[in-house]
């Protein structure tokens, strides 16, 4: 007799359901939740790693002062305010929307990021 065993596994880091937030409701921590996206998404070569810089953002090194070439892209407690996050939706200013290539940020993870800036953006 023999028995077979199917593992499955969803490498894609997407949430198994429609809806589900792998972050919570309040209170981000910026290590913990925020920098492992701009790491996985973001902070590598030839993006913004603190090598590169593109467009003067690096969003690797620490502490983050969130200066770039178009100024301040982070104005703590308002996420409509910030361009770091209005990019994640669409081009603006002469700046593609991020990450660049055709594959957008999750759900969850941008709306992480919005709640991270809406809660002060803090380190």
């Amino acid at each position: 007799m023999t028995f077979t065993i199917t593992l499955s596994c969803s490498g894609d880091g997407d949430p198994t359901e429609p809806g589900e937030s792998r972050f919570p409701a309040k209170d981000l921590s910026y290590s913990l939740h925020i920098q492992p996206i701009f790491s996985q998404n973001c902070s590598f070569a030839p993006c913004h790693d603190s090598g590169t810089r593109a467009g003067g953002l690096d969003l690797q090194s620490e502490p983050l002062n969130f200066l770039s070439n178009s100024g301040l892209v982070v104005l703590p407690f308002s996420r409509t305010q910030s361009l770091l996050y209005e990019l994640l939706f669409q081009s603006t200013q002469n700046i593609s929307r991020m990450p660049p290539s055709s594959a957008r940020l999750a759900d969850d993870e941008i709306e992480a990021i919005g709640q991270w800036i809406d809660e002060g953006a803090l380190p």
